[in-house]
């Protein structure tokens, strides 16, 4: 008999599901590592604009650049107090500081990558659906293992792969306490700190660890102190690198910027960033809204730290999608169970399937490089033929190989985002449909999503 991992979680509808046998997450963490390289080779051959001295990035690299000079860092804030990595490429890559930010970005883009798939273990995920739901993650466009490629210069990918690591530690505390765990997630927090002053997320939804609305099980007994002490170590080390040497280049103002977003982005932006951060599959996660509720409502922790995440992207900053993909851990965990669910339904009809897997692909931009965001385009009305006219629209709706800042909710056309969303409300609406429909007819498709094996 093969080893089996003991770890287990409840669906939502009470029964406990367990973690499949170890040997299937080896091949699991083998088939994500493969697509991994496959598709960062991809992303690399296909991307030939990159963008180093571009808006934040810019900041990033005059202080690593000065650091590396020994001179007092001069950026923008709150650039400049993101202290960690420019501080290491500098120390590591003097003489190349766009390749240090390239190679251990991407080096965090993989540890991201490796930590969603264990996440997903930890919750009791089937090995192949969580295989598929982190290469999900890694296909799509805003992911560290795809933006890396065309802004290399960046401290998101350590701050995404640090935060999952808190939440998986955070996961395991509220398992099963010990005060070493406690220490590492404090360590990990306090770190993070360095790398990005958002990183207080993850401590501060820590504190409601033991916050849950599940009346079939004891709540989680994580101390005070224990709680306390993450937030607390990170709040440290983000005010220590205000400290540090250095003259601020300018100065932003984080109450004119909340207000100056909050007054300029359209409410109907933030549903269209949760579709253009993760595709249509999230359609299978509002249909299996009832579940979804009932495991977030075990897990309040992960509310807090999705609510950060998805507050951020609103008033704190204009690239509105790259705060949204930081709630990836919670984000991707329903949809898996989602996909888990329903995987029968979804597979019964090949129409569907391909549709489903086909508007994920154009959600993904997976098929298309980034298009130049210099680059000049042509006014609507200076098409003048009907070819011209289609292919204008075609490019403005999904980026083909231009109309780079269509890309991003805040910015590009509202017309098109406004078309966009419909195309995907409409969208997920039909697919709604088919998985009521289908599973009223064929109630026994939903056994472990149909498909997929009850363990033994």
């Amino acid at each position: 008999m093969g080893s089996h991992e003991m770890i287990t979680e409840s669906d939502g509808a009470g029964d406990a599901v367990s973690a499949r046998p170890g040997s299937d997450f080896r091949v699991a963490f083998a088939v994500v590592a493969v697509a991994f390289v496959l598709i960062c080779v991809y992303s690399y051959h296909v991307q030939h604009v990159i963008v180093t001295r571009f808006g934040d990035a810019d900041e990033y690299f005059f202080e690593a650049e000065q650091i590396a000079a020994g001179q007092t860092i001069r950026a923008e804030t709150p650039y400049m107090y993101r202290i960690a990595l420019p501080w290491l490429v500098a120390h590591t890559f003097p003489q190349q500081i766009e390749f240090g930010f390239r190679l251990y970005n991407t080096i965090a883009a993989a540890a991201g990558t490796l930590l969603l798939l264990l996440w997903l273990r930890r919750f009791g995920v089937h090995a192949g659906v969580a295989a598929l739901t982190t290469i999900l993650y890694t296909a799509e466009w805003i992911s560290p293992s795809r933006f890396i490629w065309f802004a290399p210069i960046t401290c998101d990918p350590p701050f995404i792969a640090l935060s999952m690591a808190a939440l998986l530690v955070a996961d395991g505390l509220r398992r099963q306490f010990s005060w070493p765990r406690a220490l590492g997630l404090t360590a990990i927090c306090a770190v993070g700190g360095a790398v990005r002053e958002t990183m207080l997320f993850a401590p501060i939804a820590f504190l409601f660890a033991n916050v849950t609305f599940d009346r079939t099980s004891p709540p989680p007994r994580v101390p005070l102190t224990a709680r306390l002490l993450p937030v607390v170590a990170t709040a440290v080390v983000v005010t220590l690198c205000h400290f540090i040497p250095a003259e601020p280049r300018r100065q932003l103002s984080a109450w004119d910027n909340l207000f100056y977003l909050y007054h300029r982005k359209a409410l109907f932006a933030l549903p269209l960033s949760l579709y253009m951060t993760f595709g249509p599959i999230i359609a299978v996660v509002l249909y299996d809204w009832r579940a979804a509720r009932d495991l977030l409502a075990r897990h309040i922790y992960l509310v807090v730290f999705f609510g950060w995440c998805f507050l951020t992207s609103y008033i704190g900053g204009s690239d509105t999608e790259r705060f949204v993909i930081w709630g990836a851990p919670v984000m991707y965990l329903l949809v898996a169970k989602a996909l888990e669910r329903h995987a029968g339904a979804l597979l019964r009809s090949a129409w569907v399937f391909v549709a489903l897997v086909a508007a994920q692909a154009l959600s993904s931009h997976i098929l298309f490089a980034y298009p130049n965001p210099n680059t000049a385009v042509a006014e609507w009305s200076s098409l003048t033929t009907v070819g011209e006219k289609i292919w204008g629209a075609i490019n403005r709706l999904f980026v083909v190989d231009d109309f780079y800042w269509n890309l991003w909710s805040y910015f590009g056309s509202k017309p098109f985002h406004a078309l966009s969303l419909a195309i995907y409300i409409a969208f997920s609406l039909g697919l709604v449909l088919y998985l009521r429909r289908t599973e009223r007819m064929h109630p026994e498709l939903m056994r472990v999503g149909g498909l997929i094996p009850s363990p033994m």
